[in-house]
């Protein structure tokens, strides 16, 4: 998603934002592209909105990253939608799939069996054969729903073609030693200012750095040239766990001030409760001083971005390294109490089950204004 109005010279290529759009005084943001870019790009003028993203879609009676999910999703009318993708194994042909699933395992979410990944990357199933799949309901998973494995293109197209006059942004996790394959999908269909993906690779390999993913991306040789590099970088969304911070926060710093310069506009800030040095550590930076390391972000005009990730249902949530339930403390993960979520960290990104309840106590609160 592109940086509005602020040109970075990245590998000496000019990469330049899209214009300054204004929107219709009080209307949403999803009142056109233009302007929910303009609202995602730009926080500092929009400090009464928060954003609300739907964690897998939608799934409250359909499918979790099912293109029901996705429609759902657009019809409650949210600002954005959260997807999982998967790998398929490589044909015959030496081609593979890349779809919607958060799981390792076929076993928990359809009528099917099998592993799909194992903790080295290696993809382990077919298309062929995940295609045959089809998905389970979400309340009753003894049900077997209409509903198969949508590609990640055809989830991408429902994004874009399903009530085409109220757009919606997209963030794609898990696709970590793949995003160079996903990027040409998104290119493919125009969709490089409304996506961005949140990984883990950032803060792990090759040194955490922009100039260190472009160097792991180009060794893969599927997307080479400086201008896809560097794009693929602006649209990342790095997520910076709490414990990783305290413990190397001079490092973490740094890191991100390389990733706001190359372009990126949020970080996924995972804290959980007030004991949180990303909540109390104060800390100077390029000559001013903030409370936290979120005001600081917020003085950059970036977005913070928080995930409840289930203490929000107080049920838990499913590990699909494990392939089992994983219980939560919500005494401890405090991220399910939205008073505490909304007043501590102040994120202007919520990603979401609970959409519908959820946006009700950002109106009440006056978190869904729009000057």
């Amino acid at each position: 998603m592109k940086k509005s109005i602020l040109l970075f010279a990245l590998s000496g290529t000019l990469v330049s934002g899209l214009a300054t759009a204004q929107c219709n005084k009080g209307q949403p943001p999803t009142q056109s592209e233009d302007c929910l870019v303009h609202v995602w790009n730009n926080p500092k003028s929009y400090p009464n909105f928060t954003i609300v993203n739907a964690h897998r879609g939608y799934w409250k009676d359909v499918p979790e990253n099912s293109i029901p999910a996705i429609r759902a999703a657009k019809d409650l009318g949210v600002e954005a939608v959260e997807l999982d993708v998967m790998k398929s194994k490589k044909d015959s042909r030496g081609l593979s799939q890349i779809f919607l699933m958060h799981d390792w395992k076929l076993d928990r979410l359809t009528d099917s069996k099998g592993t799909l990944r194992d903790k080295n990357w290696n993809f382990l199933m077919p298309w062929s054969q995940i295609s045959q799949a089809k998905l389970l309901d979400p309340i009753d998973r003894s049900k077997v729903t209409k509903y198969r494995i949508p590609l990640l293109e055809n989830a991408l197209k429902a994004c874009r073609d399903y009530k085409p006059g109220q757009p919606i942004l997209i963030s794609i996790d898990k696709a970590d030693t793949f995003m160079d394959e996903v990027y040409l999908i998104v290119k493919k269909l125009n969709m490089t200012d409304v996506v961005t993906w949140k990984t883990k690779i950032q803060i792990r390999e090759y040194g955490g750095t922009p100039e260190g993913l472009k160097k792991y991306y180009r060794e893969r040789g599927k997307v080479t040239s400086d201008a896809d590099l560097n794009k693929m970088v602006e649209m990342y969304t790095p997520t910076i766990f709490g414990e990783y911070y305290a413990k190397n926060k001079s490092a973490v710093l740094e890191q991100m001030d390389k990733f706001m310069e190359a372009g990126v506009t949020g970080f996924e800030m995972v804290y959980f409760d007030n004991n949180e040095a990303m909540l109390k550590d104060r800390l100077t930076r390029r000559g001013k001083n903030y409370n936290n390391v979120l005001d600081y972000l917020r003085d950059r005009n970036t977005r913070v971005i928080q995930f409840p990730e289930w203490p929000e249902t107080c049920q838990g949530n499913w590990s699909p390294a494990r392939n089992q339930w994983r219980d939560i403390n919500v005494t401890t993960d405090r991220r399910g109490d939205w008073w505490w979520l909304m007043s501590s960290g102040e994120p202007d990104v919520v990603i979401t089950d609970r959409l519908e309840v959820f946006v009700t106590f950002l109106k009440q609160t006056n978190r869904r204004r729009v000057p």
